[in-house]
């Protein structure tokens, strides 16, 4: 099951004209699989009879990243990730994987005049990849100075979880960006 394809990447698949393999090796563009809704698949399994109703859980095609900002007066103000893959697996393979074509695109957010201190937000979406690291750049400002902090992300980043940046406490700022996966609601 497909859901969310405003794209059209299953918009010419014919039931029959292609094998369940294909069909669940299909790729697509990361604005494609999170656009304006998120791109959802499912799956579920036929004994023969078909049943006069089923519940198929659907799964997100991307991993959320967050960036939290937990201490007072320290400001947040701006991040940079860099080796995101830019093409993802429309459906979960075996293990997490990114397919052979795609290449790699750079994300930055610029807090301005307005830094992100003591919140939380949602920066963006994801392909679920492997083998490649992404890498953070956050800027924080505290005490009258200005921090470059860097890390380096998990190889793996998992469909339908939320990934969470958060830079340390003040007092432990060379330490490094912490990065942990949370299990998103299934429903």
């Amino acid at each position: 099951f497909v859901a969310n394809d405003l794209d059209g990447i299953f918009g010419q698949t014919e039931p029959g004209a292609c094998s369940l393999e294909e069909f669940t090796a299909a790729e697509a563009a990361r604005e494609s699989l999170a656009g304006e809704y998120l791109l959802m698949t499912g799956r579920i399994e036929l004994d023969g009879t078909l049943p006069v109703s089923a519940a198929v859980r659907m799964k997100r095609s991307v991993a959320r990243i967050d960036l939290t900002s937990p201490d007072r007066g320290v400001e947040v103000l701006g991040i940079t990730l860099r080796g995101i893959a830019d093409r993802g697996y429309v459906f979960g393979q075996e293990s997490a994987a990114t397919p052979p074509p795609a290449g790699s695109s750079e994300f930055a957010r610029d807090y301005g005049d307005t830094p992100l201190s003591n919140g939380s937000e949602t920066l963006l979406y994801v392909c679920e990849q492997a083998g490649r690291s992404i890498t953070a750049e956050i800027s924080v400002a505290f005490g009258d100075g200005l921090h470059i902090l860097r890390a380096e992300l998990p190889a793996s980043i998992l469909r339908n979880r939320t990934g969470e940046c958060r830079h340390p406490a003040p007092g432990r700022l060379f330490g490094a960006v912490s990065y942990t996966h949370l299990t998103l609601p299934t429903s």
